[in-house]
């Protein structure tokens, strides 16, 4: 294992090693039963902490090239994820205290190590597939499951309409793979498959069948704002370029220039992070309705709502914008009745037709975004959609059922690549570029099958958060489950018409989670009321044995049976 070589640096010249030191030993210095935090003590962790990282980096540096160096960092990393594992059973043992789902604990935890600890983070080659962070957790939670699942601590549901659409999707996908050059660019067909599809998979048929209950579905919804709130503070940082506020301090990277100088976020997409901050700020408002009498907790969540507006901001992306926008009038436009509800509509048509007013005068086509694109640039922007739907539709007609092949795009472009066609349009402009659009990407590689798959999938979870949010049997916090279903499938569809989720780390993670959640809450709906139905068929059962038994004559509710007696009678 090649290991990269960094400068040296002392620890007042590498923030990253103060910023990870006083995280781990804030993280480590809990204490339960409330029992008070030392600041001292925690001073001199901080200290020892950050003085270990140091030298264990000085040491890498001044032995990066002999061979020993790569078995003491493999001999480190080891006894690293050693400790990780302990420590996650320490915590898994505290949340059993607290009668907390440690499936739905593990599952935001994957959401939030996957965005700020992914594979920019760490990466460690281990053969074909390299460990991250996040894909260790994800192997905890399924085992974690597997294991409670035999203890009789959770049950597997039946099917439902989303599951089998997930799974045929999947089948889809890997009829694609493997009936095409699957080792295309280093196994790229592959990596894509497991890492964007199948995983985040895993985790929806994890979640789905989790012990579901109000005290974890409120921790996902402040797990959600609390990560909106880091990234949109982070994002706003990316904008000024304050690179002393970004951490990790890979996010403003120049060697990843694409989209430098936007809030563009731990996984280097502005558009992603606009999805996760839009998801972080709707789950803060909704957190807003369980303050109950601690009414001073709204004004730290009323600055959370207005850090989320400003993190959507800085992504310094139209779309995200927009959706912003449309997510916080819906939720706020739910929770009024009567004629402040009339009022509120009338203002979101009136600046629905301003934002329309302002589109068509161009002002929002030409601004200074990223550093490494001009404001003329950006301006052509808008056409290169079309460029991409010619090469789409060209390609669409050659392979219309099955398409070119999983993650074939970049291979089988060129050949649709022509200087000017009949319609004028450019296509060579879009010989760089992969596809902008999850339509359009699905139906070029996979086909109208593909296509169809996908479109269902968000079907199905959009129907699910929608029942959830609408039954009134559900608890509040349910039902807000459901809603964030629908804003984060919503959003997930209305921006991916202008990027391809399905090719940026956590794009599909985050759709599935919290899929899985409205799908699960979805089920037991139904089992709750298939099983009510049962219990008064067999009471209304009971009670025509009674009456029969007691010689009176039986008392039918249905209205055929009630007209025929009537007739009889007279």
């Amino acid at each position: 294992m090649r290991l990269r070589r960094y400068q040296h640096r002392t620890t007042h010249e590498n923030p990253d090693h103060q910023r990870l030191g006083l995280a781990i030993v804030m993280v480590f210095s809990i204490r339960y039963h409330g029992r008070a935090i030392s600041t001292p003590k925690i001073w001199d962790r901080f200290c020892n902490v950050n003085r270990l990282l140091h030298n264990m980096r000085s040491f890498f540096d001044c032995h990066i090239c002999d061979e020993r160096a790569e078995s003491a960092m493999e001999f480190l990393i080891a006894i690293v994820v050693l400790a990780g594992l302990i420590w996650a059973a320490a915590f898994a043992r505290n949340f059993y205290r607290l009668d907390i789902n440690p499936i739905l604990a593990g599952g935001v935890g994957i959401m939030v190590v996957g965005t700020v600890f992914g594979p920019s983070f760490l990466s460690i080659p281990a053969g074909p597939i390299p460990i991250t962070l996040d894909r260790l957790l994800i192997v905890g939670v399924v085992a974690l499951f597997a294991l409670r699942f035999l203890q009789g601590k959770e049950d597997l549901q039946a099917l439902s309409g989303a599951d089998l659409a997930a799974i045929a999707m999947l089948g889809i996908l890997l009829f694609s793979t493997f009936t095409h050059d699957w080792s295309y660019q280093e196994n790229l067909p592959l990596s894509r498959l497991l890492f964007f599809f199948i995983l985040p998979v895993v985790v929806y048929f994890v979640t789905r069948n989790a012990r579901l209950g109000d005290r974890e579905l409120k921790m996902v919804l402040i797990g959600f704002a609390i990560l909106g709130a880091y990234l949109s503070l982070t994002a706003f940082a990316e904008t000024r370029d304050w690179n002393w506020a970004v951490y990790p301090s890979y996010i403003m990277s120049p060697e990843v220039g694409e989209f430098l100088g936007r809030g563009r976020g731990p996984l280097h997409n502005p558009i992603v992070n606009g999805l996760l901050i839009i998801i972080g700020t709707c789950a803060t408002m909704l957190l807003a309705s369980h303050v109950g009498m601690h009414q001073k907790l709204l004004i730290p969540i009323g600055i959370f709502t207005l850090v989320g507006c400003l993190g959507a901001f800085a992504t310094l992306t139209r779309i995200v914008w927009l959706s912003l926008l449309v997510s916080l009038s819906g939720l706020i436009w739910s929770s009024l009745r009567g004629a402040p509800r009339r009022l509120f509509t009338i203002l979101v048509i009136a600046g629905a037709i301003g934002v329309v007013g302002v589109a068509q005068s161009g002002a929002l086509n030409s601004f200074k975004r990223d550093k490494n694109v001009t404001t003329h640039e950006m301006s052509q922007s808008a056409g290169l959609r079309v460029v991409f739907f010619v090469i789409a539709k060209e390609m669409f007609a050659d392979k219309p059922i099955t398409g070119h092949g999983f993650a074939q795009y970049t291979k089988v472009r060129d050949n649709y690549i022509r200087p000017l066609d009949a319609g004028n349009v450019e296509t060579a402009l879009g010989s760089d570029y992969i596809q902008h659009n999850i339509v359009l990407s699905f139906l070029t590689e996979t086909g109208l099958l593909g296509a169809l798959a996908l479109l269902t999938v968000l079907a199905t979870l959009m129907h699910a958060g929608w029942v959830v949010w609408m039954n009134p049997n559900q608890s509040l916090v349910a039902q807000q489950i459901g809603m964030l279903a629908m804003i984060c499938t919503g959003v997930y569809f209305t921006c991916g018409m202008f990027q391809d989720f399905t090719v940026i780390p956590m794009g599909n993670m985050i759709l599935f989670f919290v899929g899985g959640l409205a799908s699960n809450l979805h089920s037991k709906n139904r089992a709750f009321a298939k099983s009510q139905t049962n219990m008064a068929n067999q009471s209304s059962q009971s009670n025509l044995a009674n009456d029969l038994a007691l010689g009176a004559q039986p008392t039918n509710t249905r209205p055929e049976f009630a007209r025929v007696g009537t007739v009889v009678n007279s």
